[in-house]
């Protein structure tokens, strides 16, 4: 089964307004980052199909979500928030995922980095970057 860029689009969009209320959409490639400069949710799948969902994005558009997430002001939002509303994106956009792909399927418990992420024996199946209130991010899916 090969995994459809549409699909995901319509995940991305979808998860991003219920979670935050804001439109997400196809953006130019995000720039490379640098350690600390940003952060990276993921979530694997596995069962029937085996890989994970990652989102990564500069620590201010992560921290611009959080704010949205629980009604805060950005400064007001600290670190674990931060990890916290970026691991729940994660999951909510792995969930989507998850049904593309035969049952059963599970879910693992988000992990947020501060650094690339890389899944052991995994590839990348799909990658594409979004923008949202000008900050960009990175969704991919990798398969194991």
């Amino acid at each position: 089964m090969s995994f459809k860029e549409a699909e995901l689009c319509q995940f991305v969009e979808s998860t991003w307004d219920s979670m935050l209320q804001r439109k997400a959409q196809r953006g130019a490639p995000m720039a490379p980052l640098e350690k600390g400069e940003y952060l990276v949710g993921c979530v694997t799948i596995t069962g029937n199909w085996e890989g994970a969902v990652t989102v990564a994005c500069p620590m201010t558009g992560a921290r611009q979500a959080a704010a949205l997430m629980f009604a805060m002001e950005p400064d007001a939002v600290s670190l674990n928030e931060v990890q916290d509303a970026l691991g729940e994106l994660a999951n909510m956009l792995a969930g989507q995922v998850k049904t593309l792909f035969p049952e059963p399927c599970k879910l693992s418990l988000p992990v947020v980095s501060d650094s690339y992420v890389k899944v052991l024996g995994c590839t990348v199946l799909s990658e594409l970057d979004f923008v949202c209130d000008d900050h960009t991010f990175r969704v991919s899916i990798l398969k194991r």
